[in-house]
């Protein structure tokens, strides 16, 4: 899984692995998570990966204004 959730990080062009990378890298191997969950939640597993990627720390420092 951290294999996975660093090629996701690589992939989207980050330099570390975040909590959304760890996420996605479960939501995207439904065997990590109990039977019925994964089947009964996907479409929201899959939505809050979405969500907590395009939220998620950029790797930069915020700018200060």
């Amino acid at each position: 899984m951290l294999d996975d959730a660093a090629t996701l990080s690589i992939r989207s062009g980050k330099y570390f692995v975040g909590v959304e990378h760890l996420f996605q890298a479960i939501v995207n191997n439904p065997s990590l998570l109990p039977k019925s969950t994964a089947q009964t939640h996907k479409a929201a597993l899959e939505k809050t990966a979405r969500v907590a990627a395009s939220s998620a720390w950029t790797g930069e420092p915020p700018s200060v204004s």
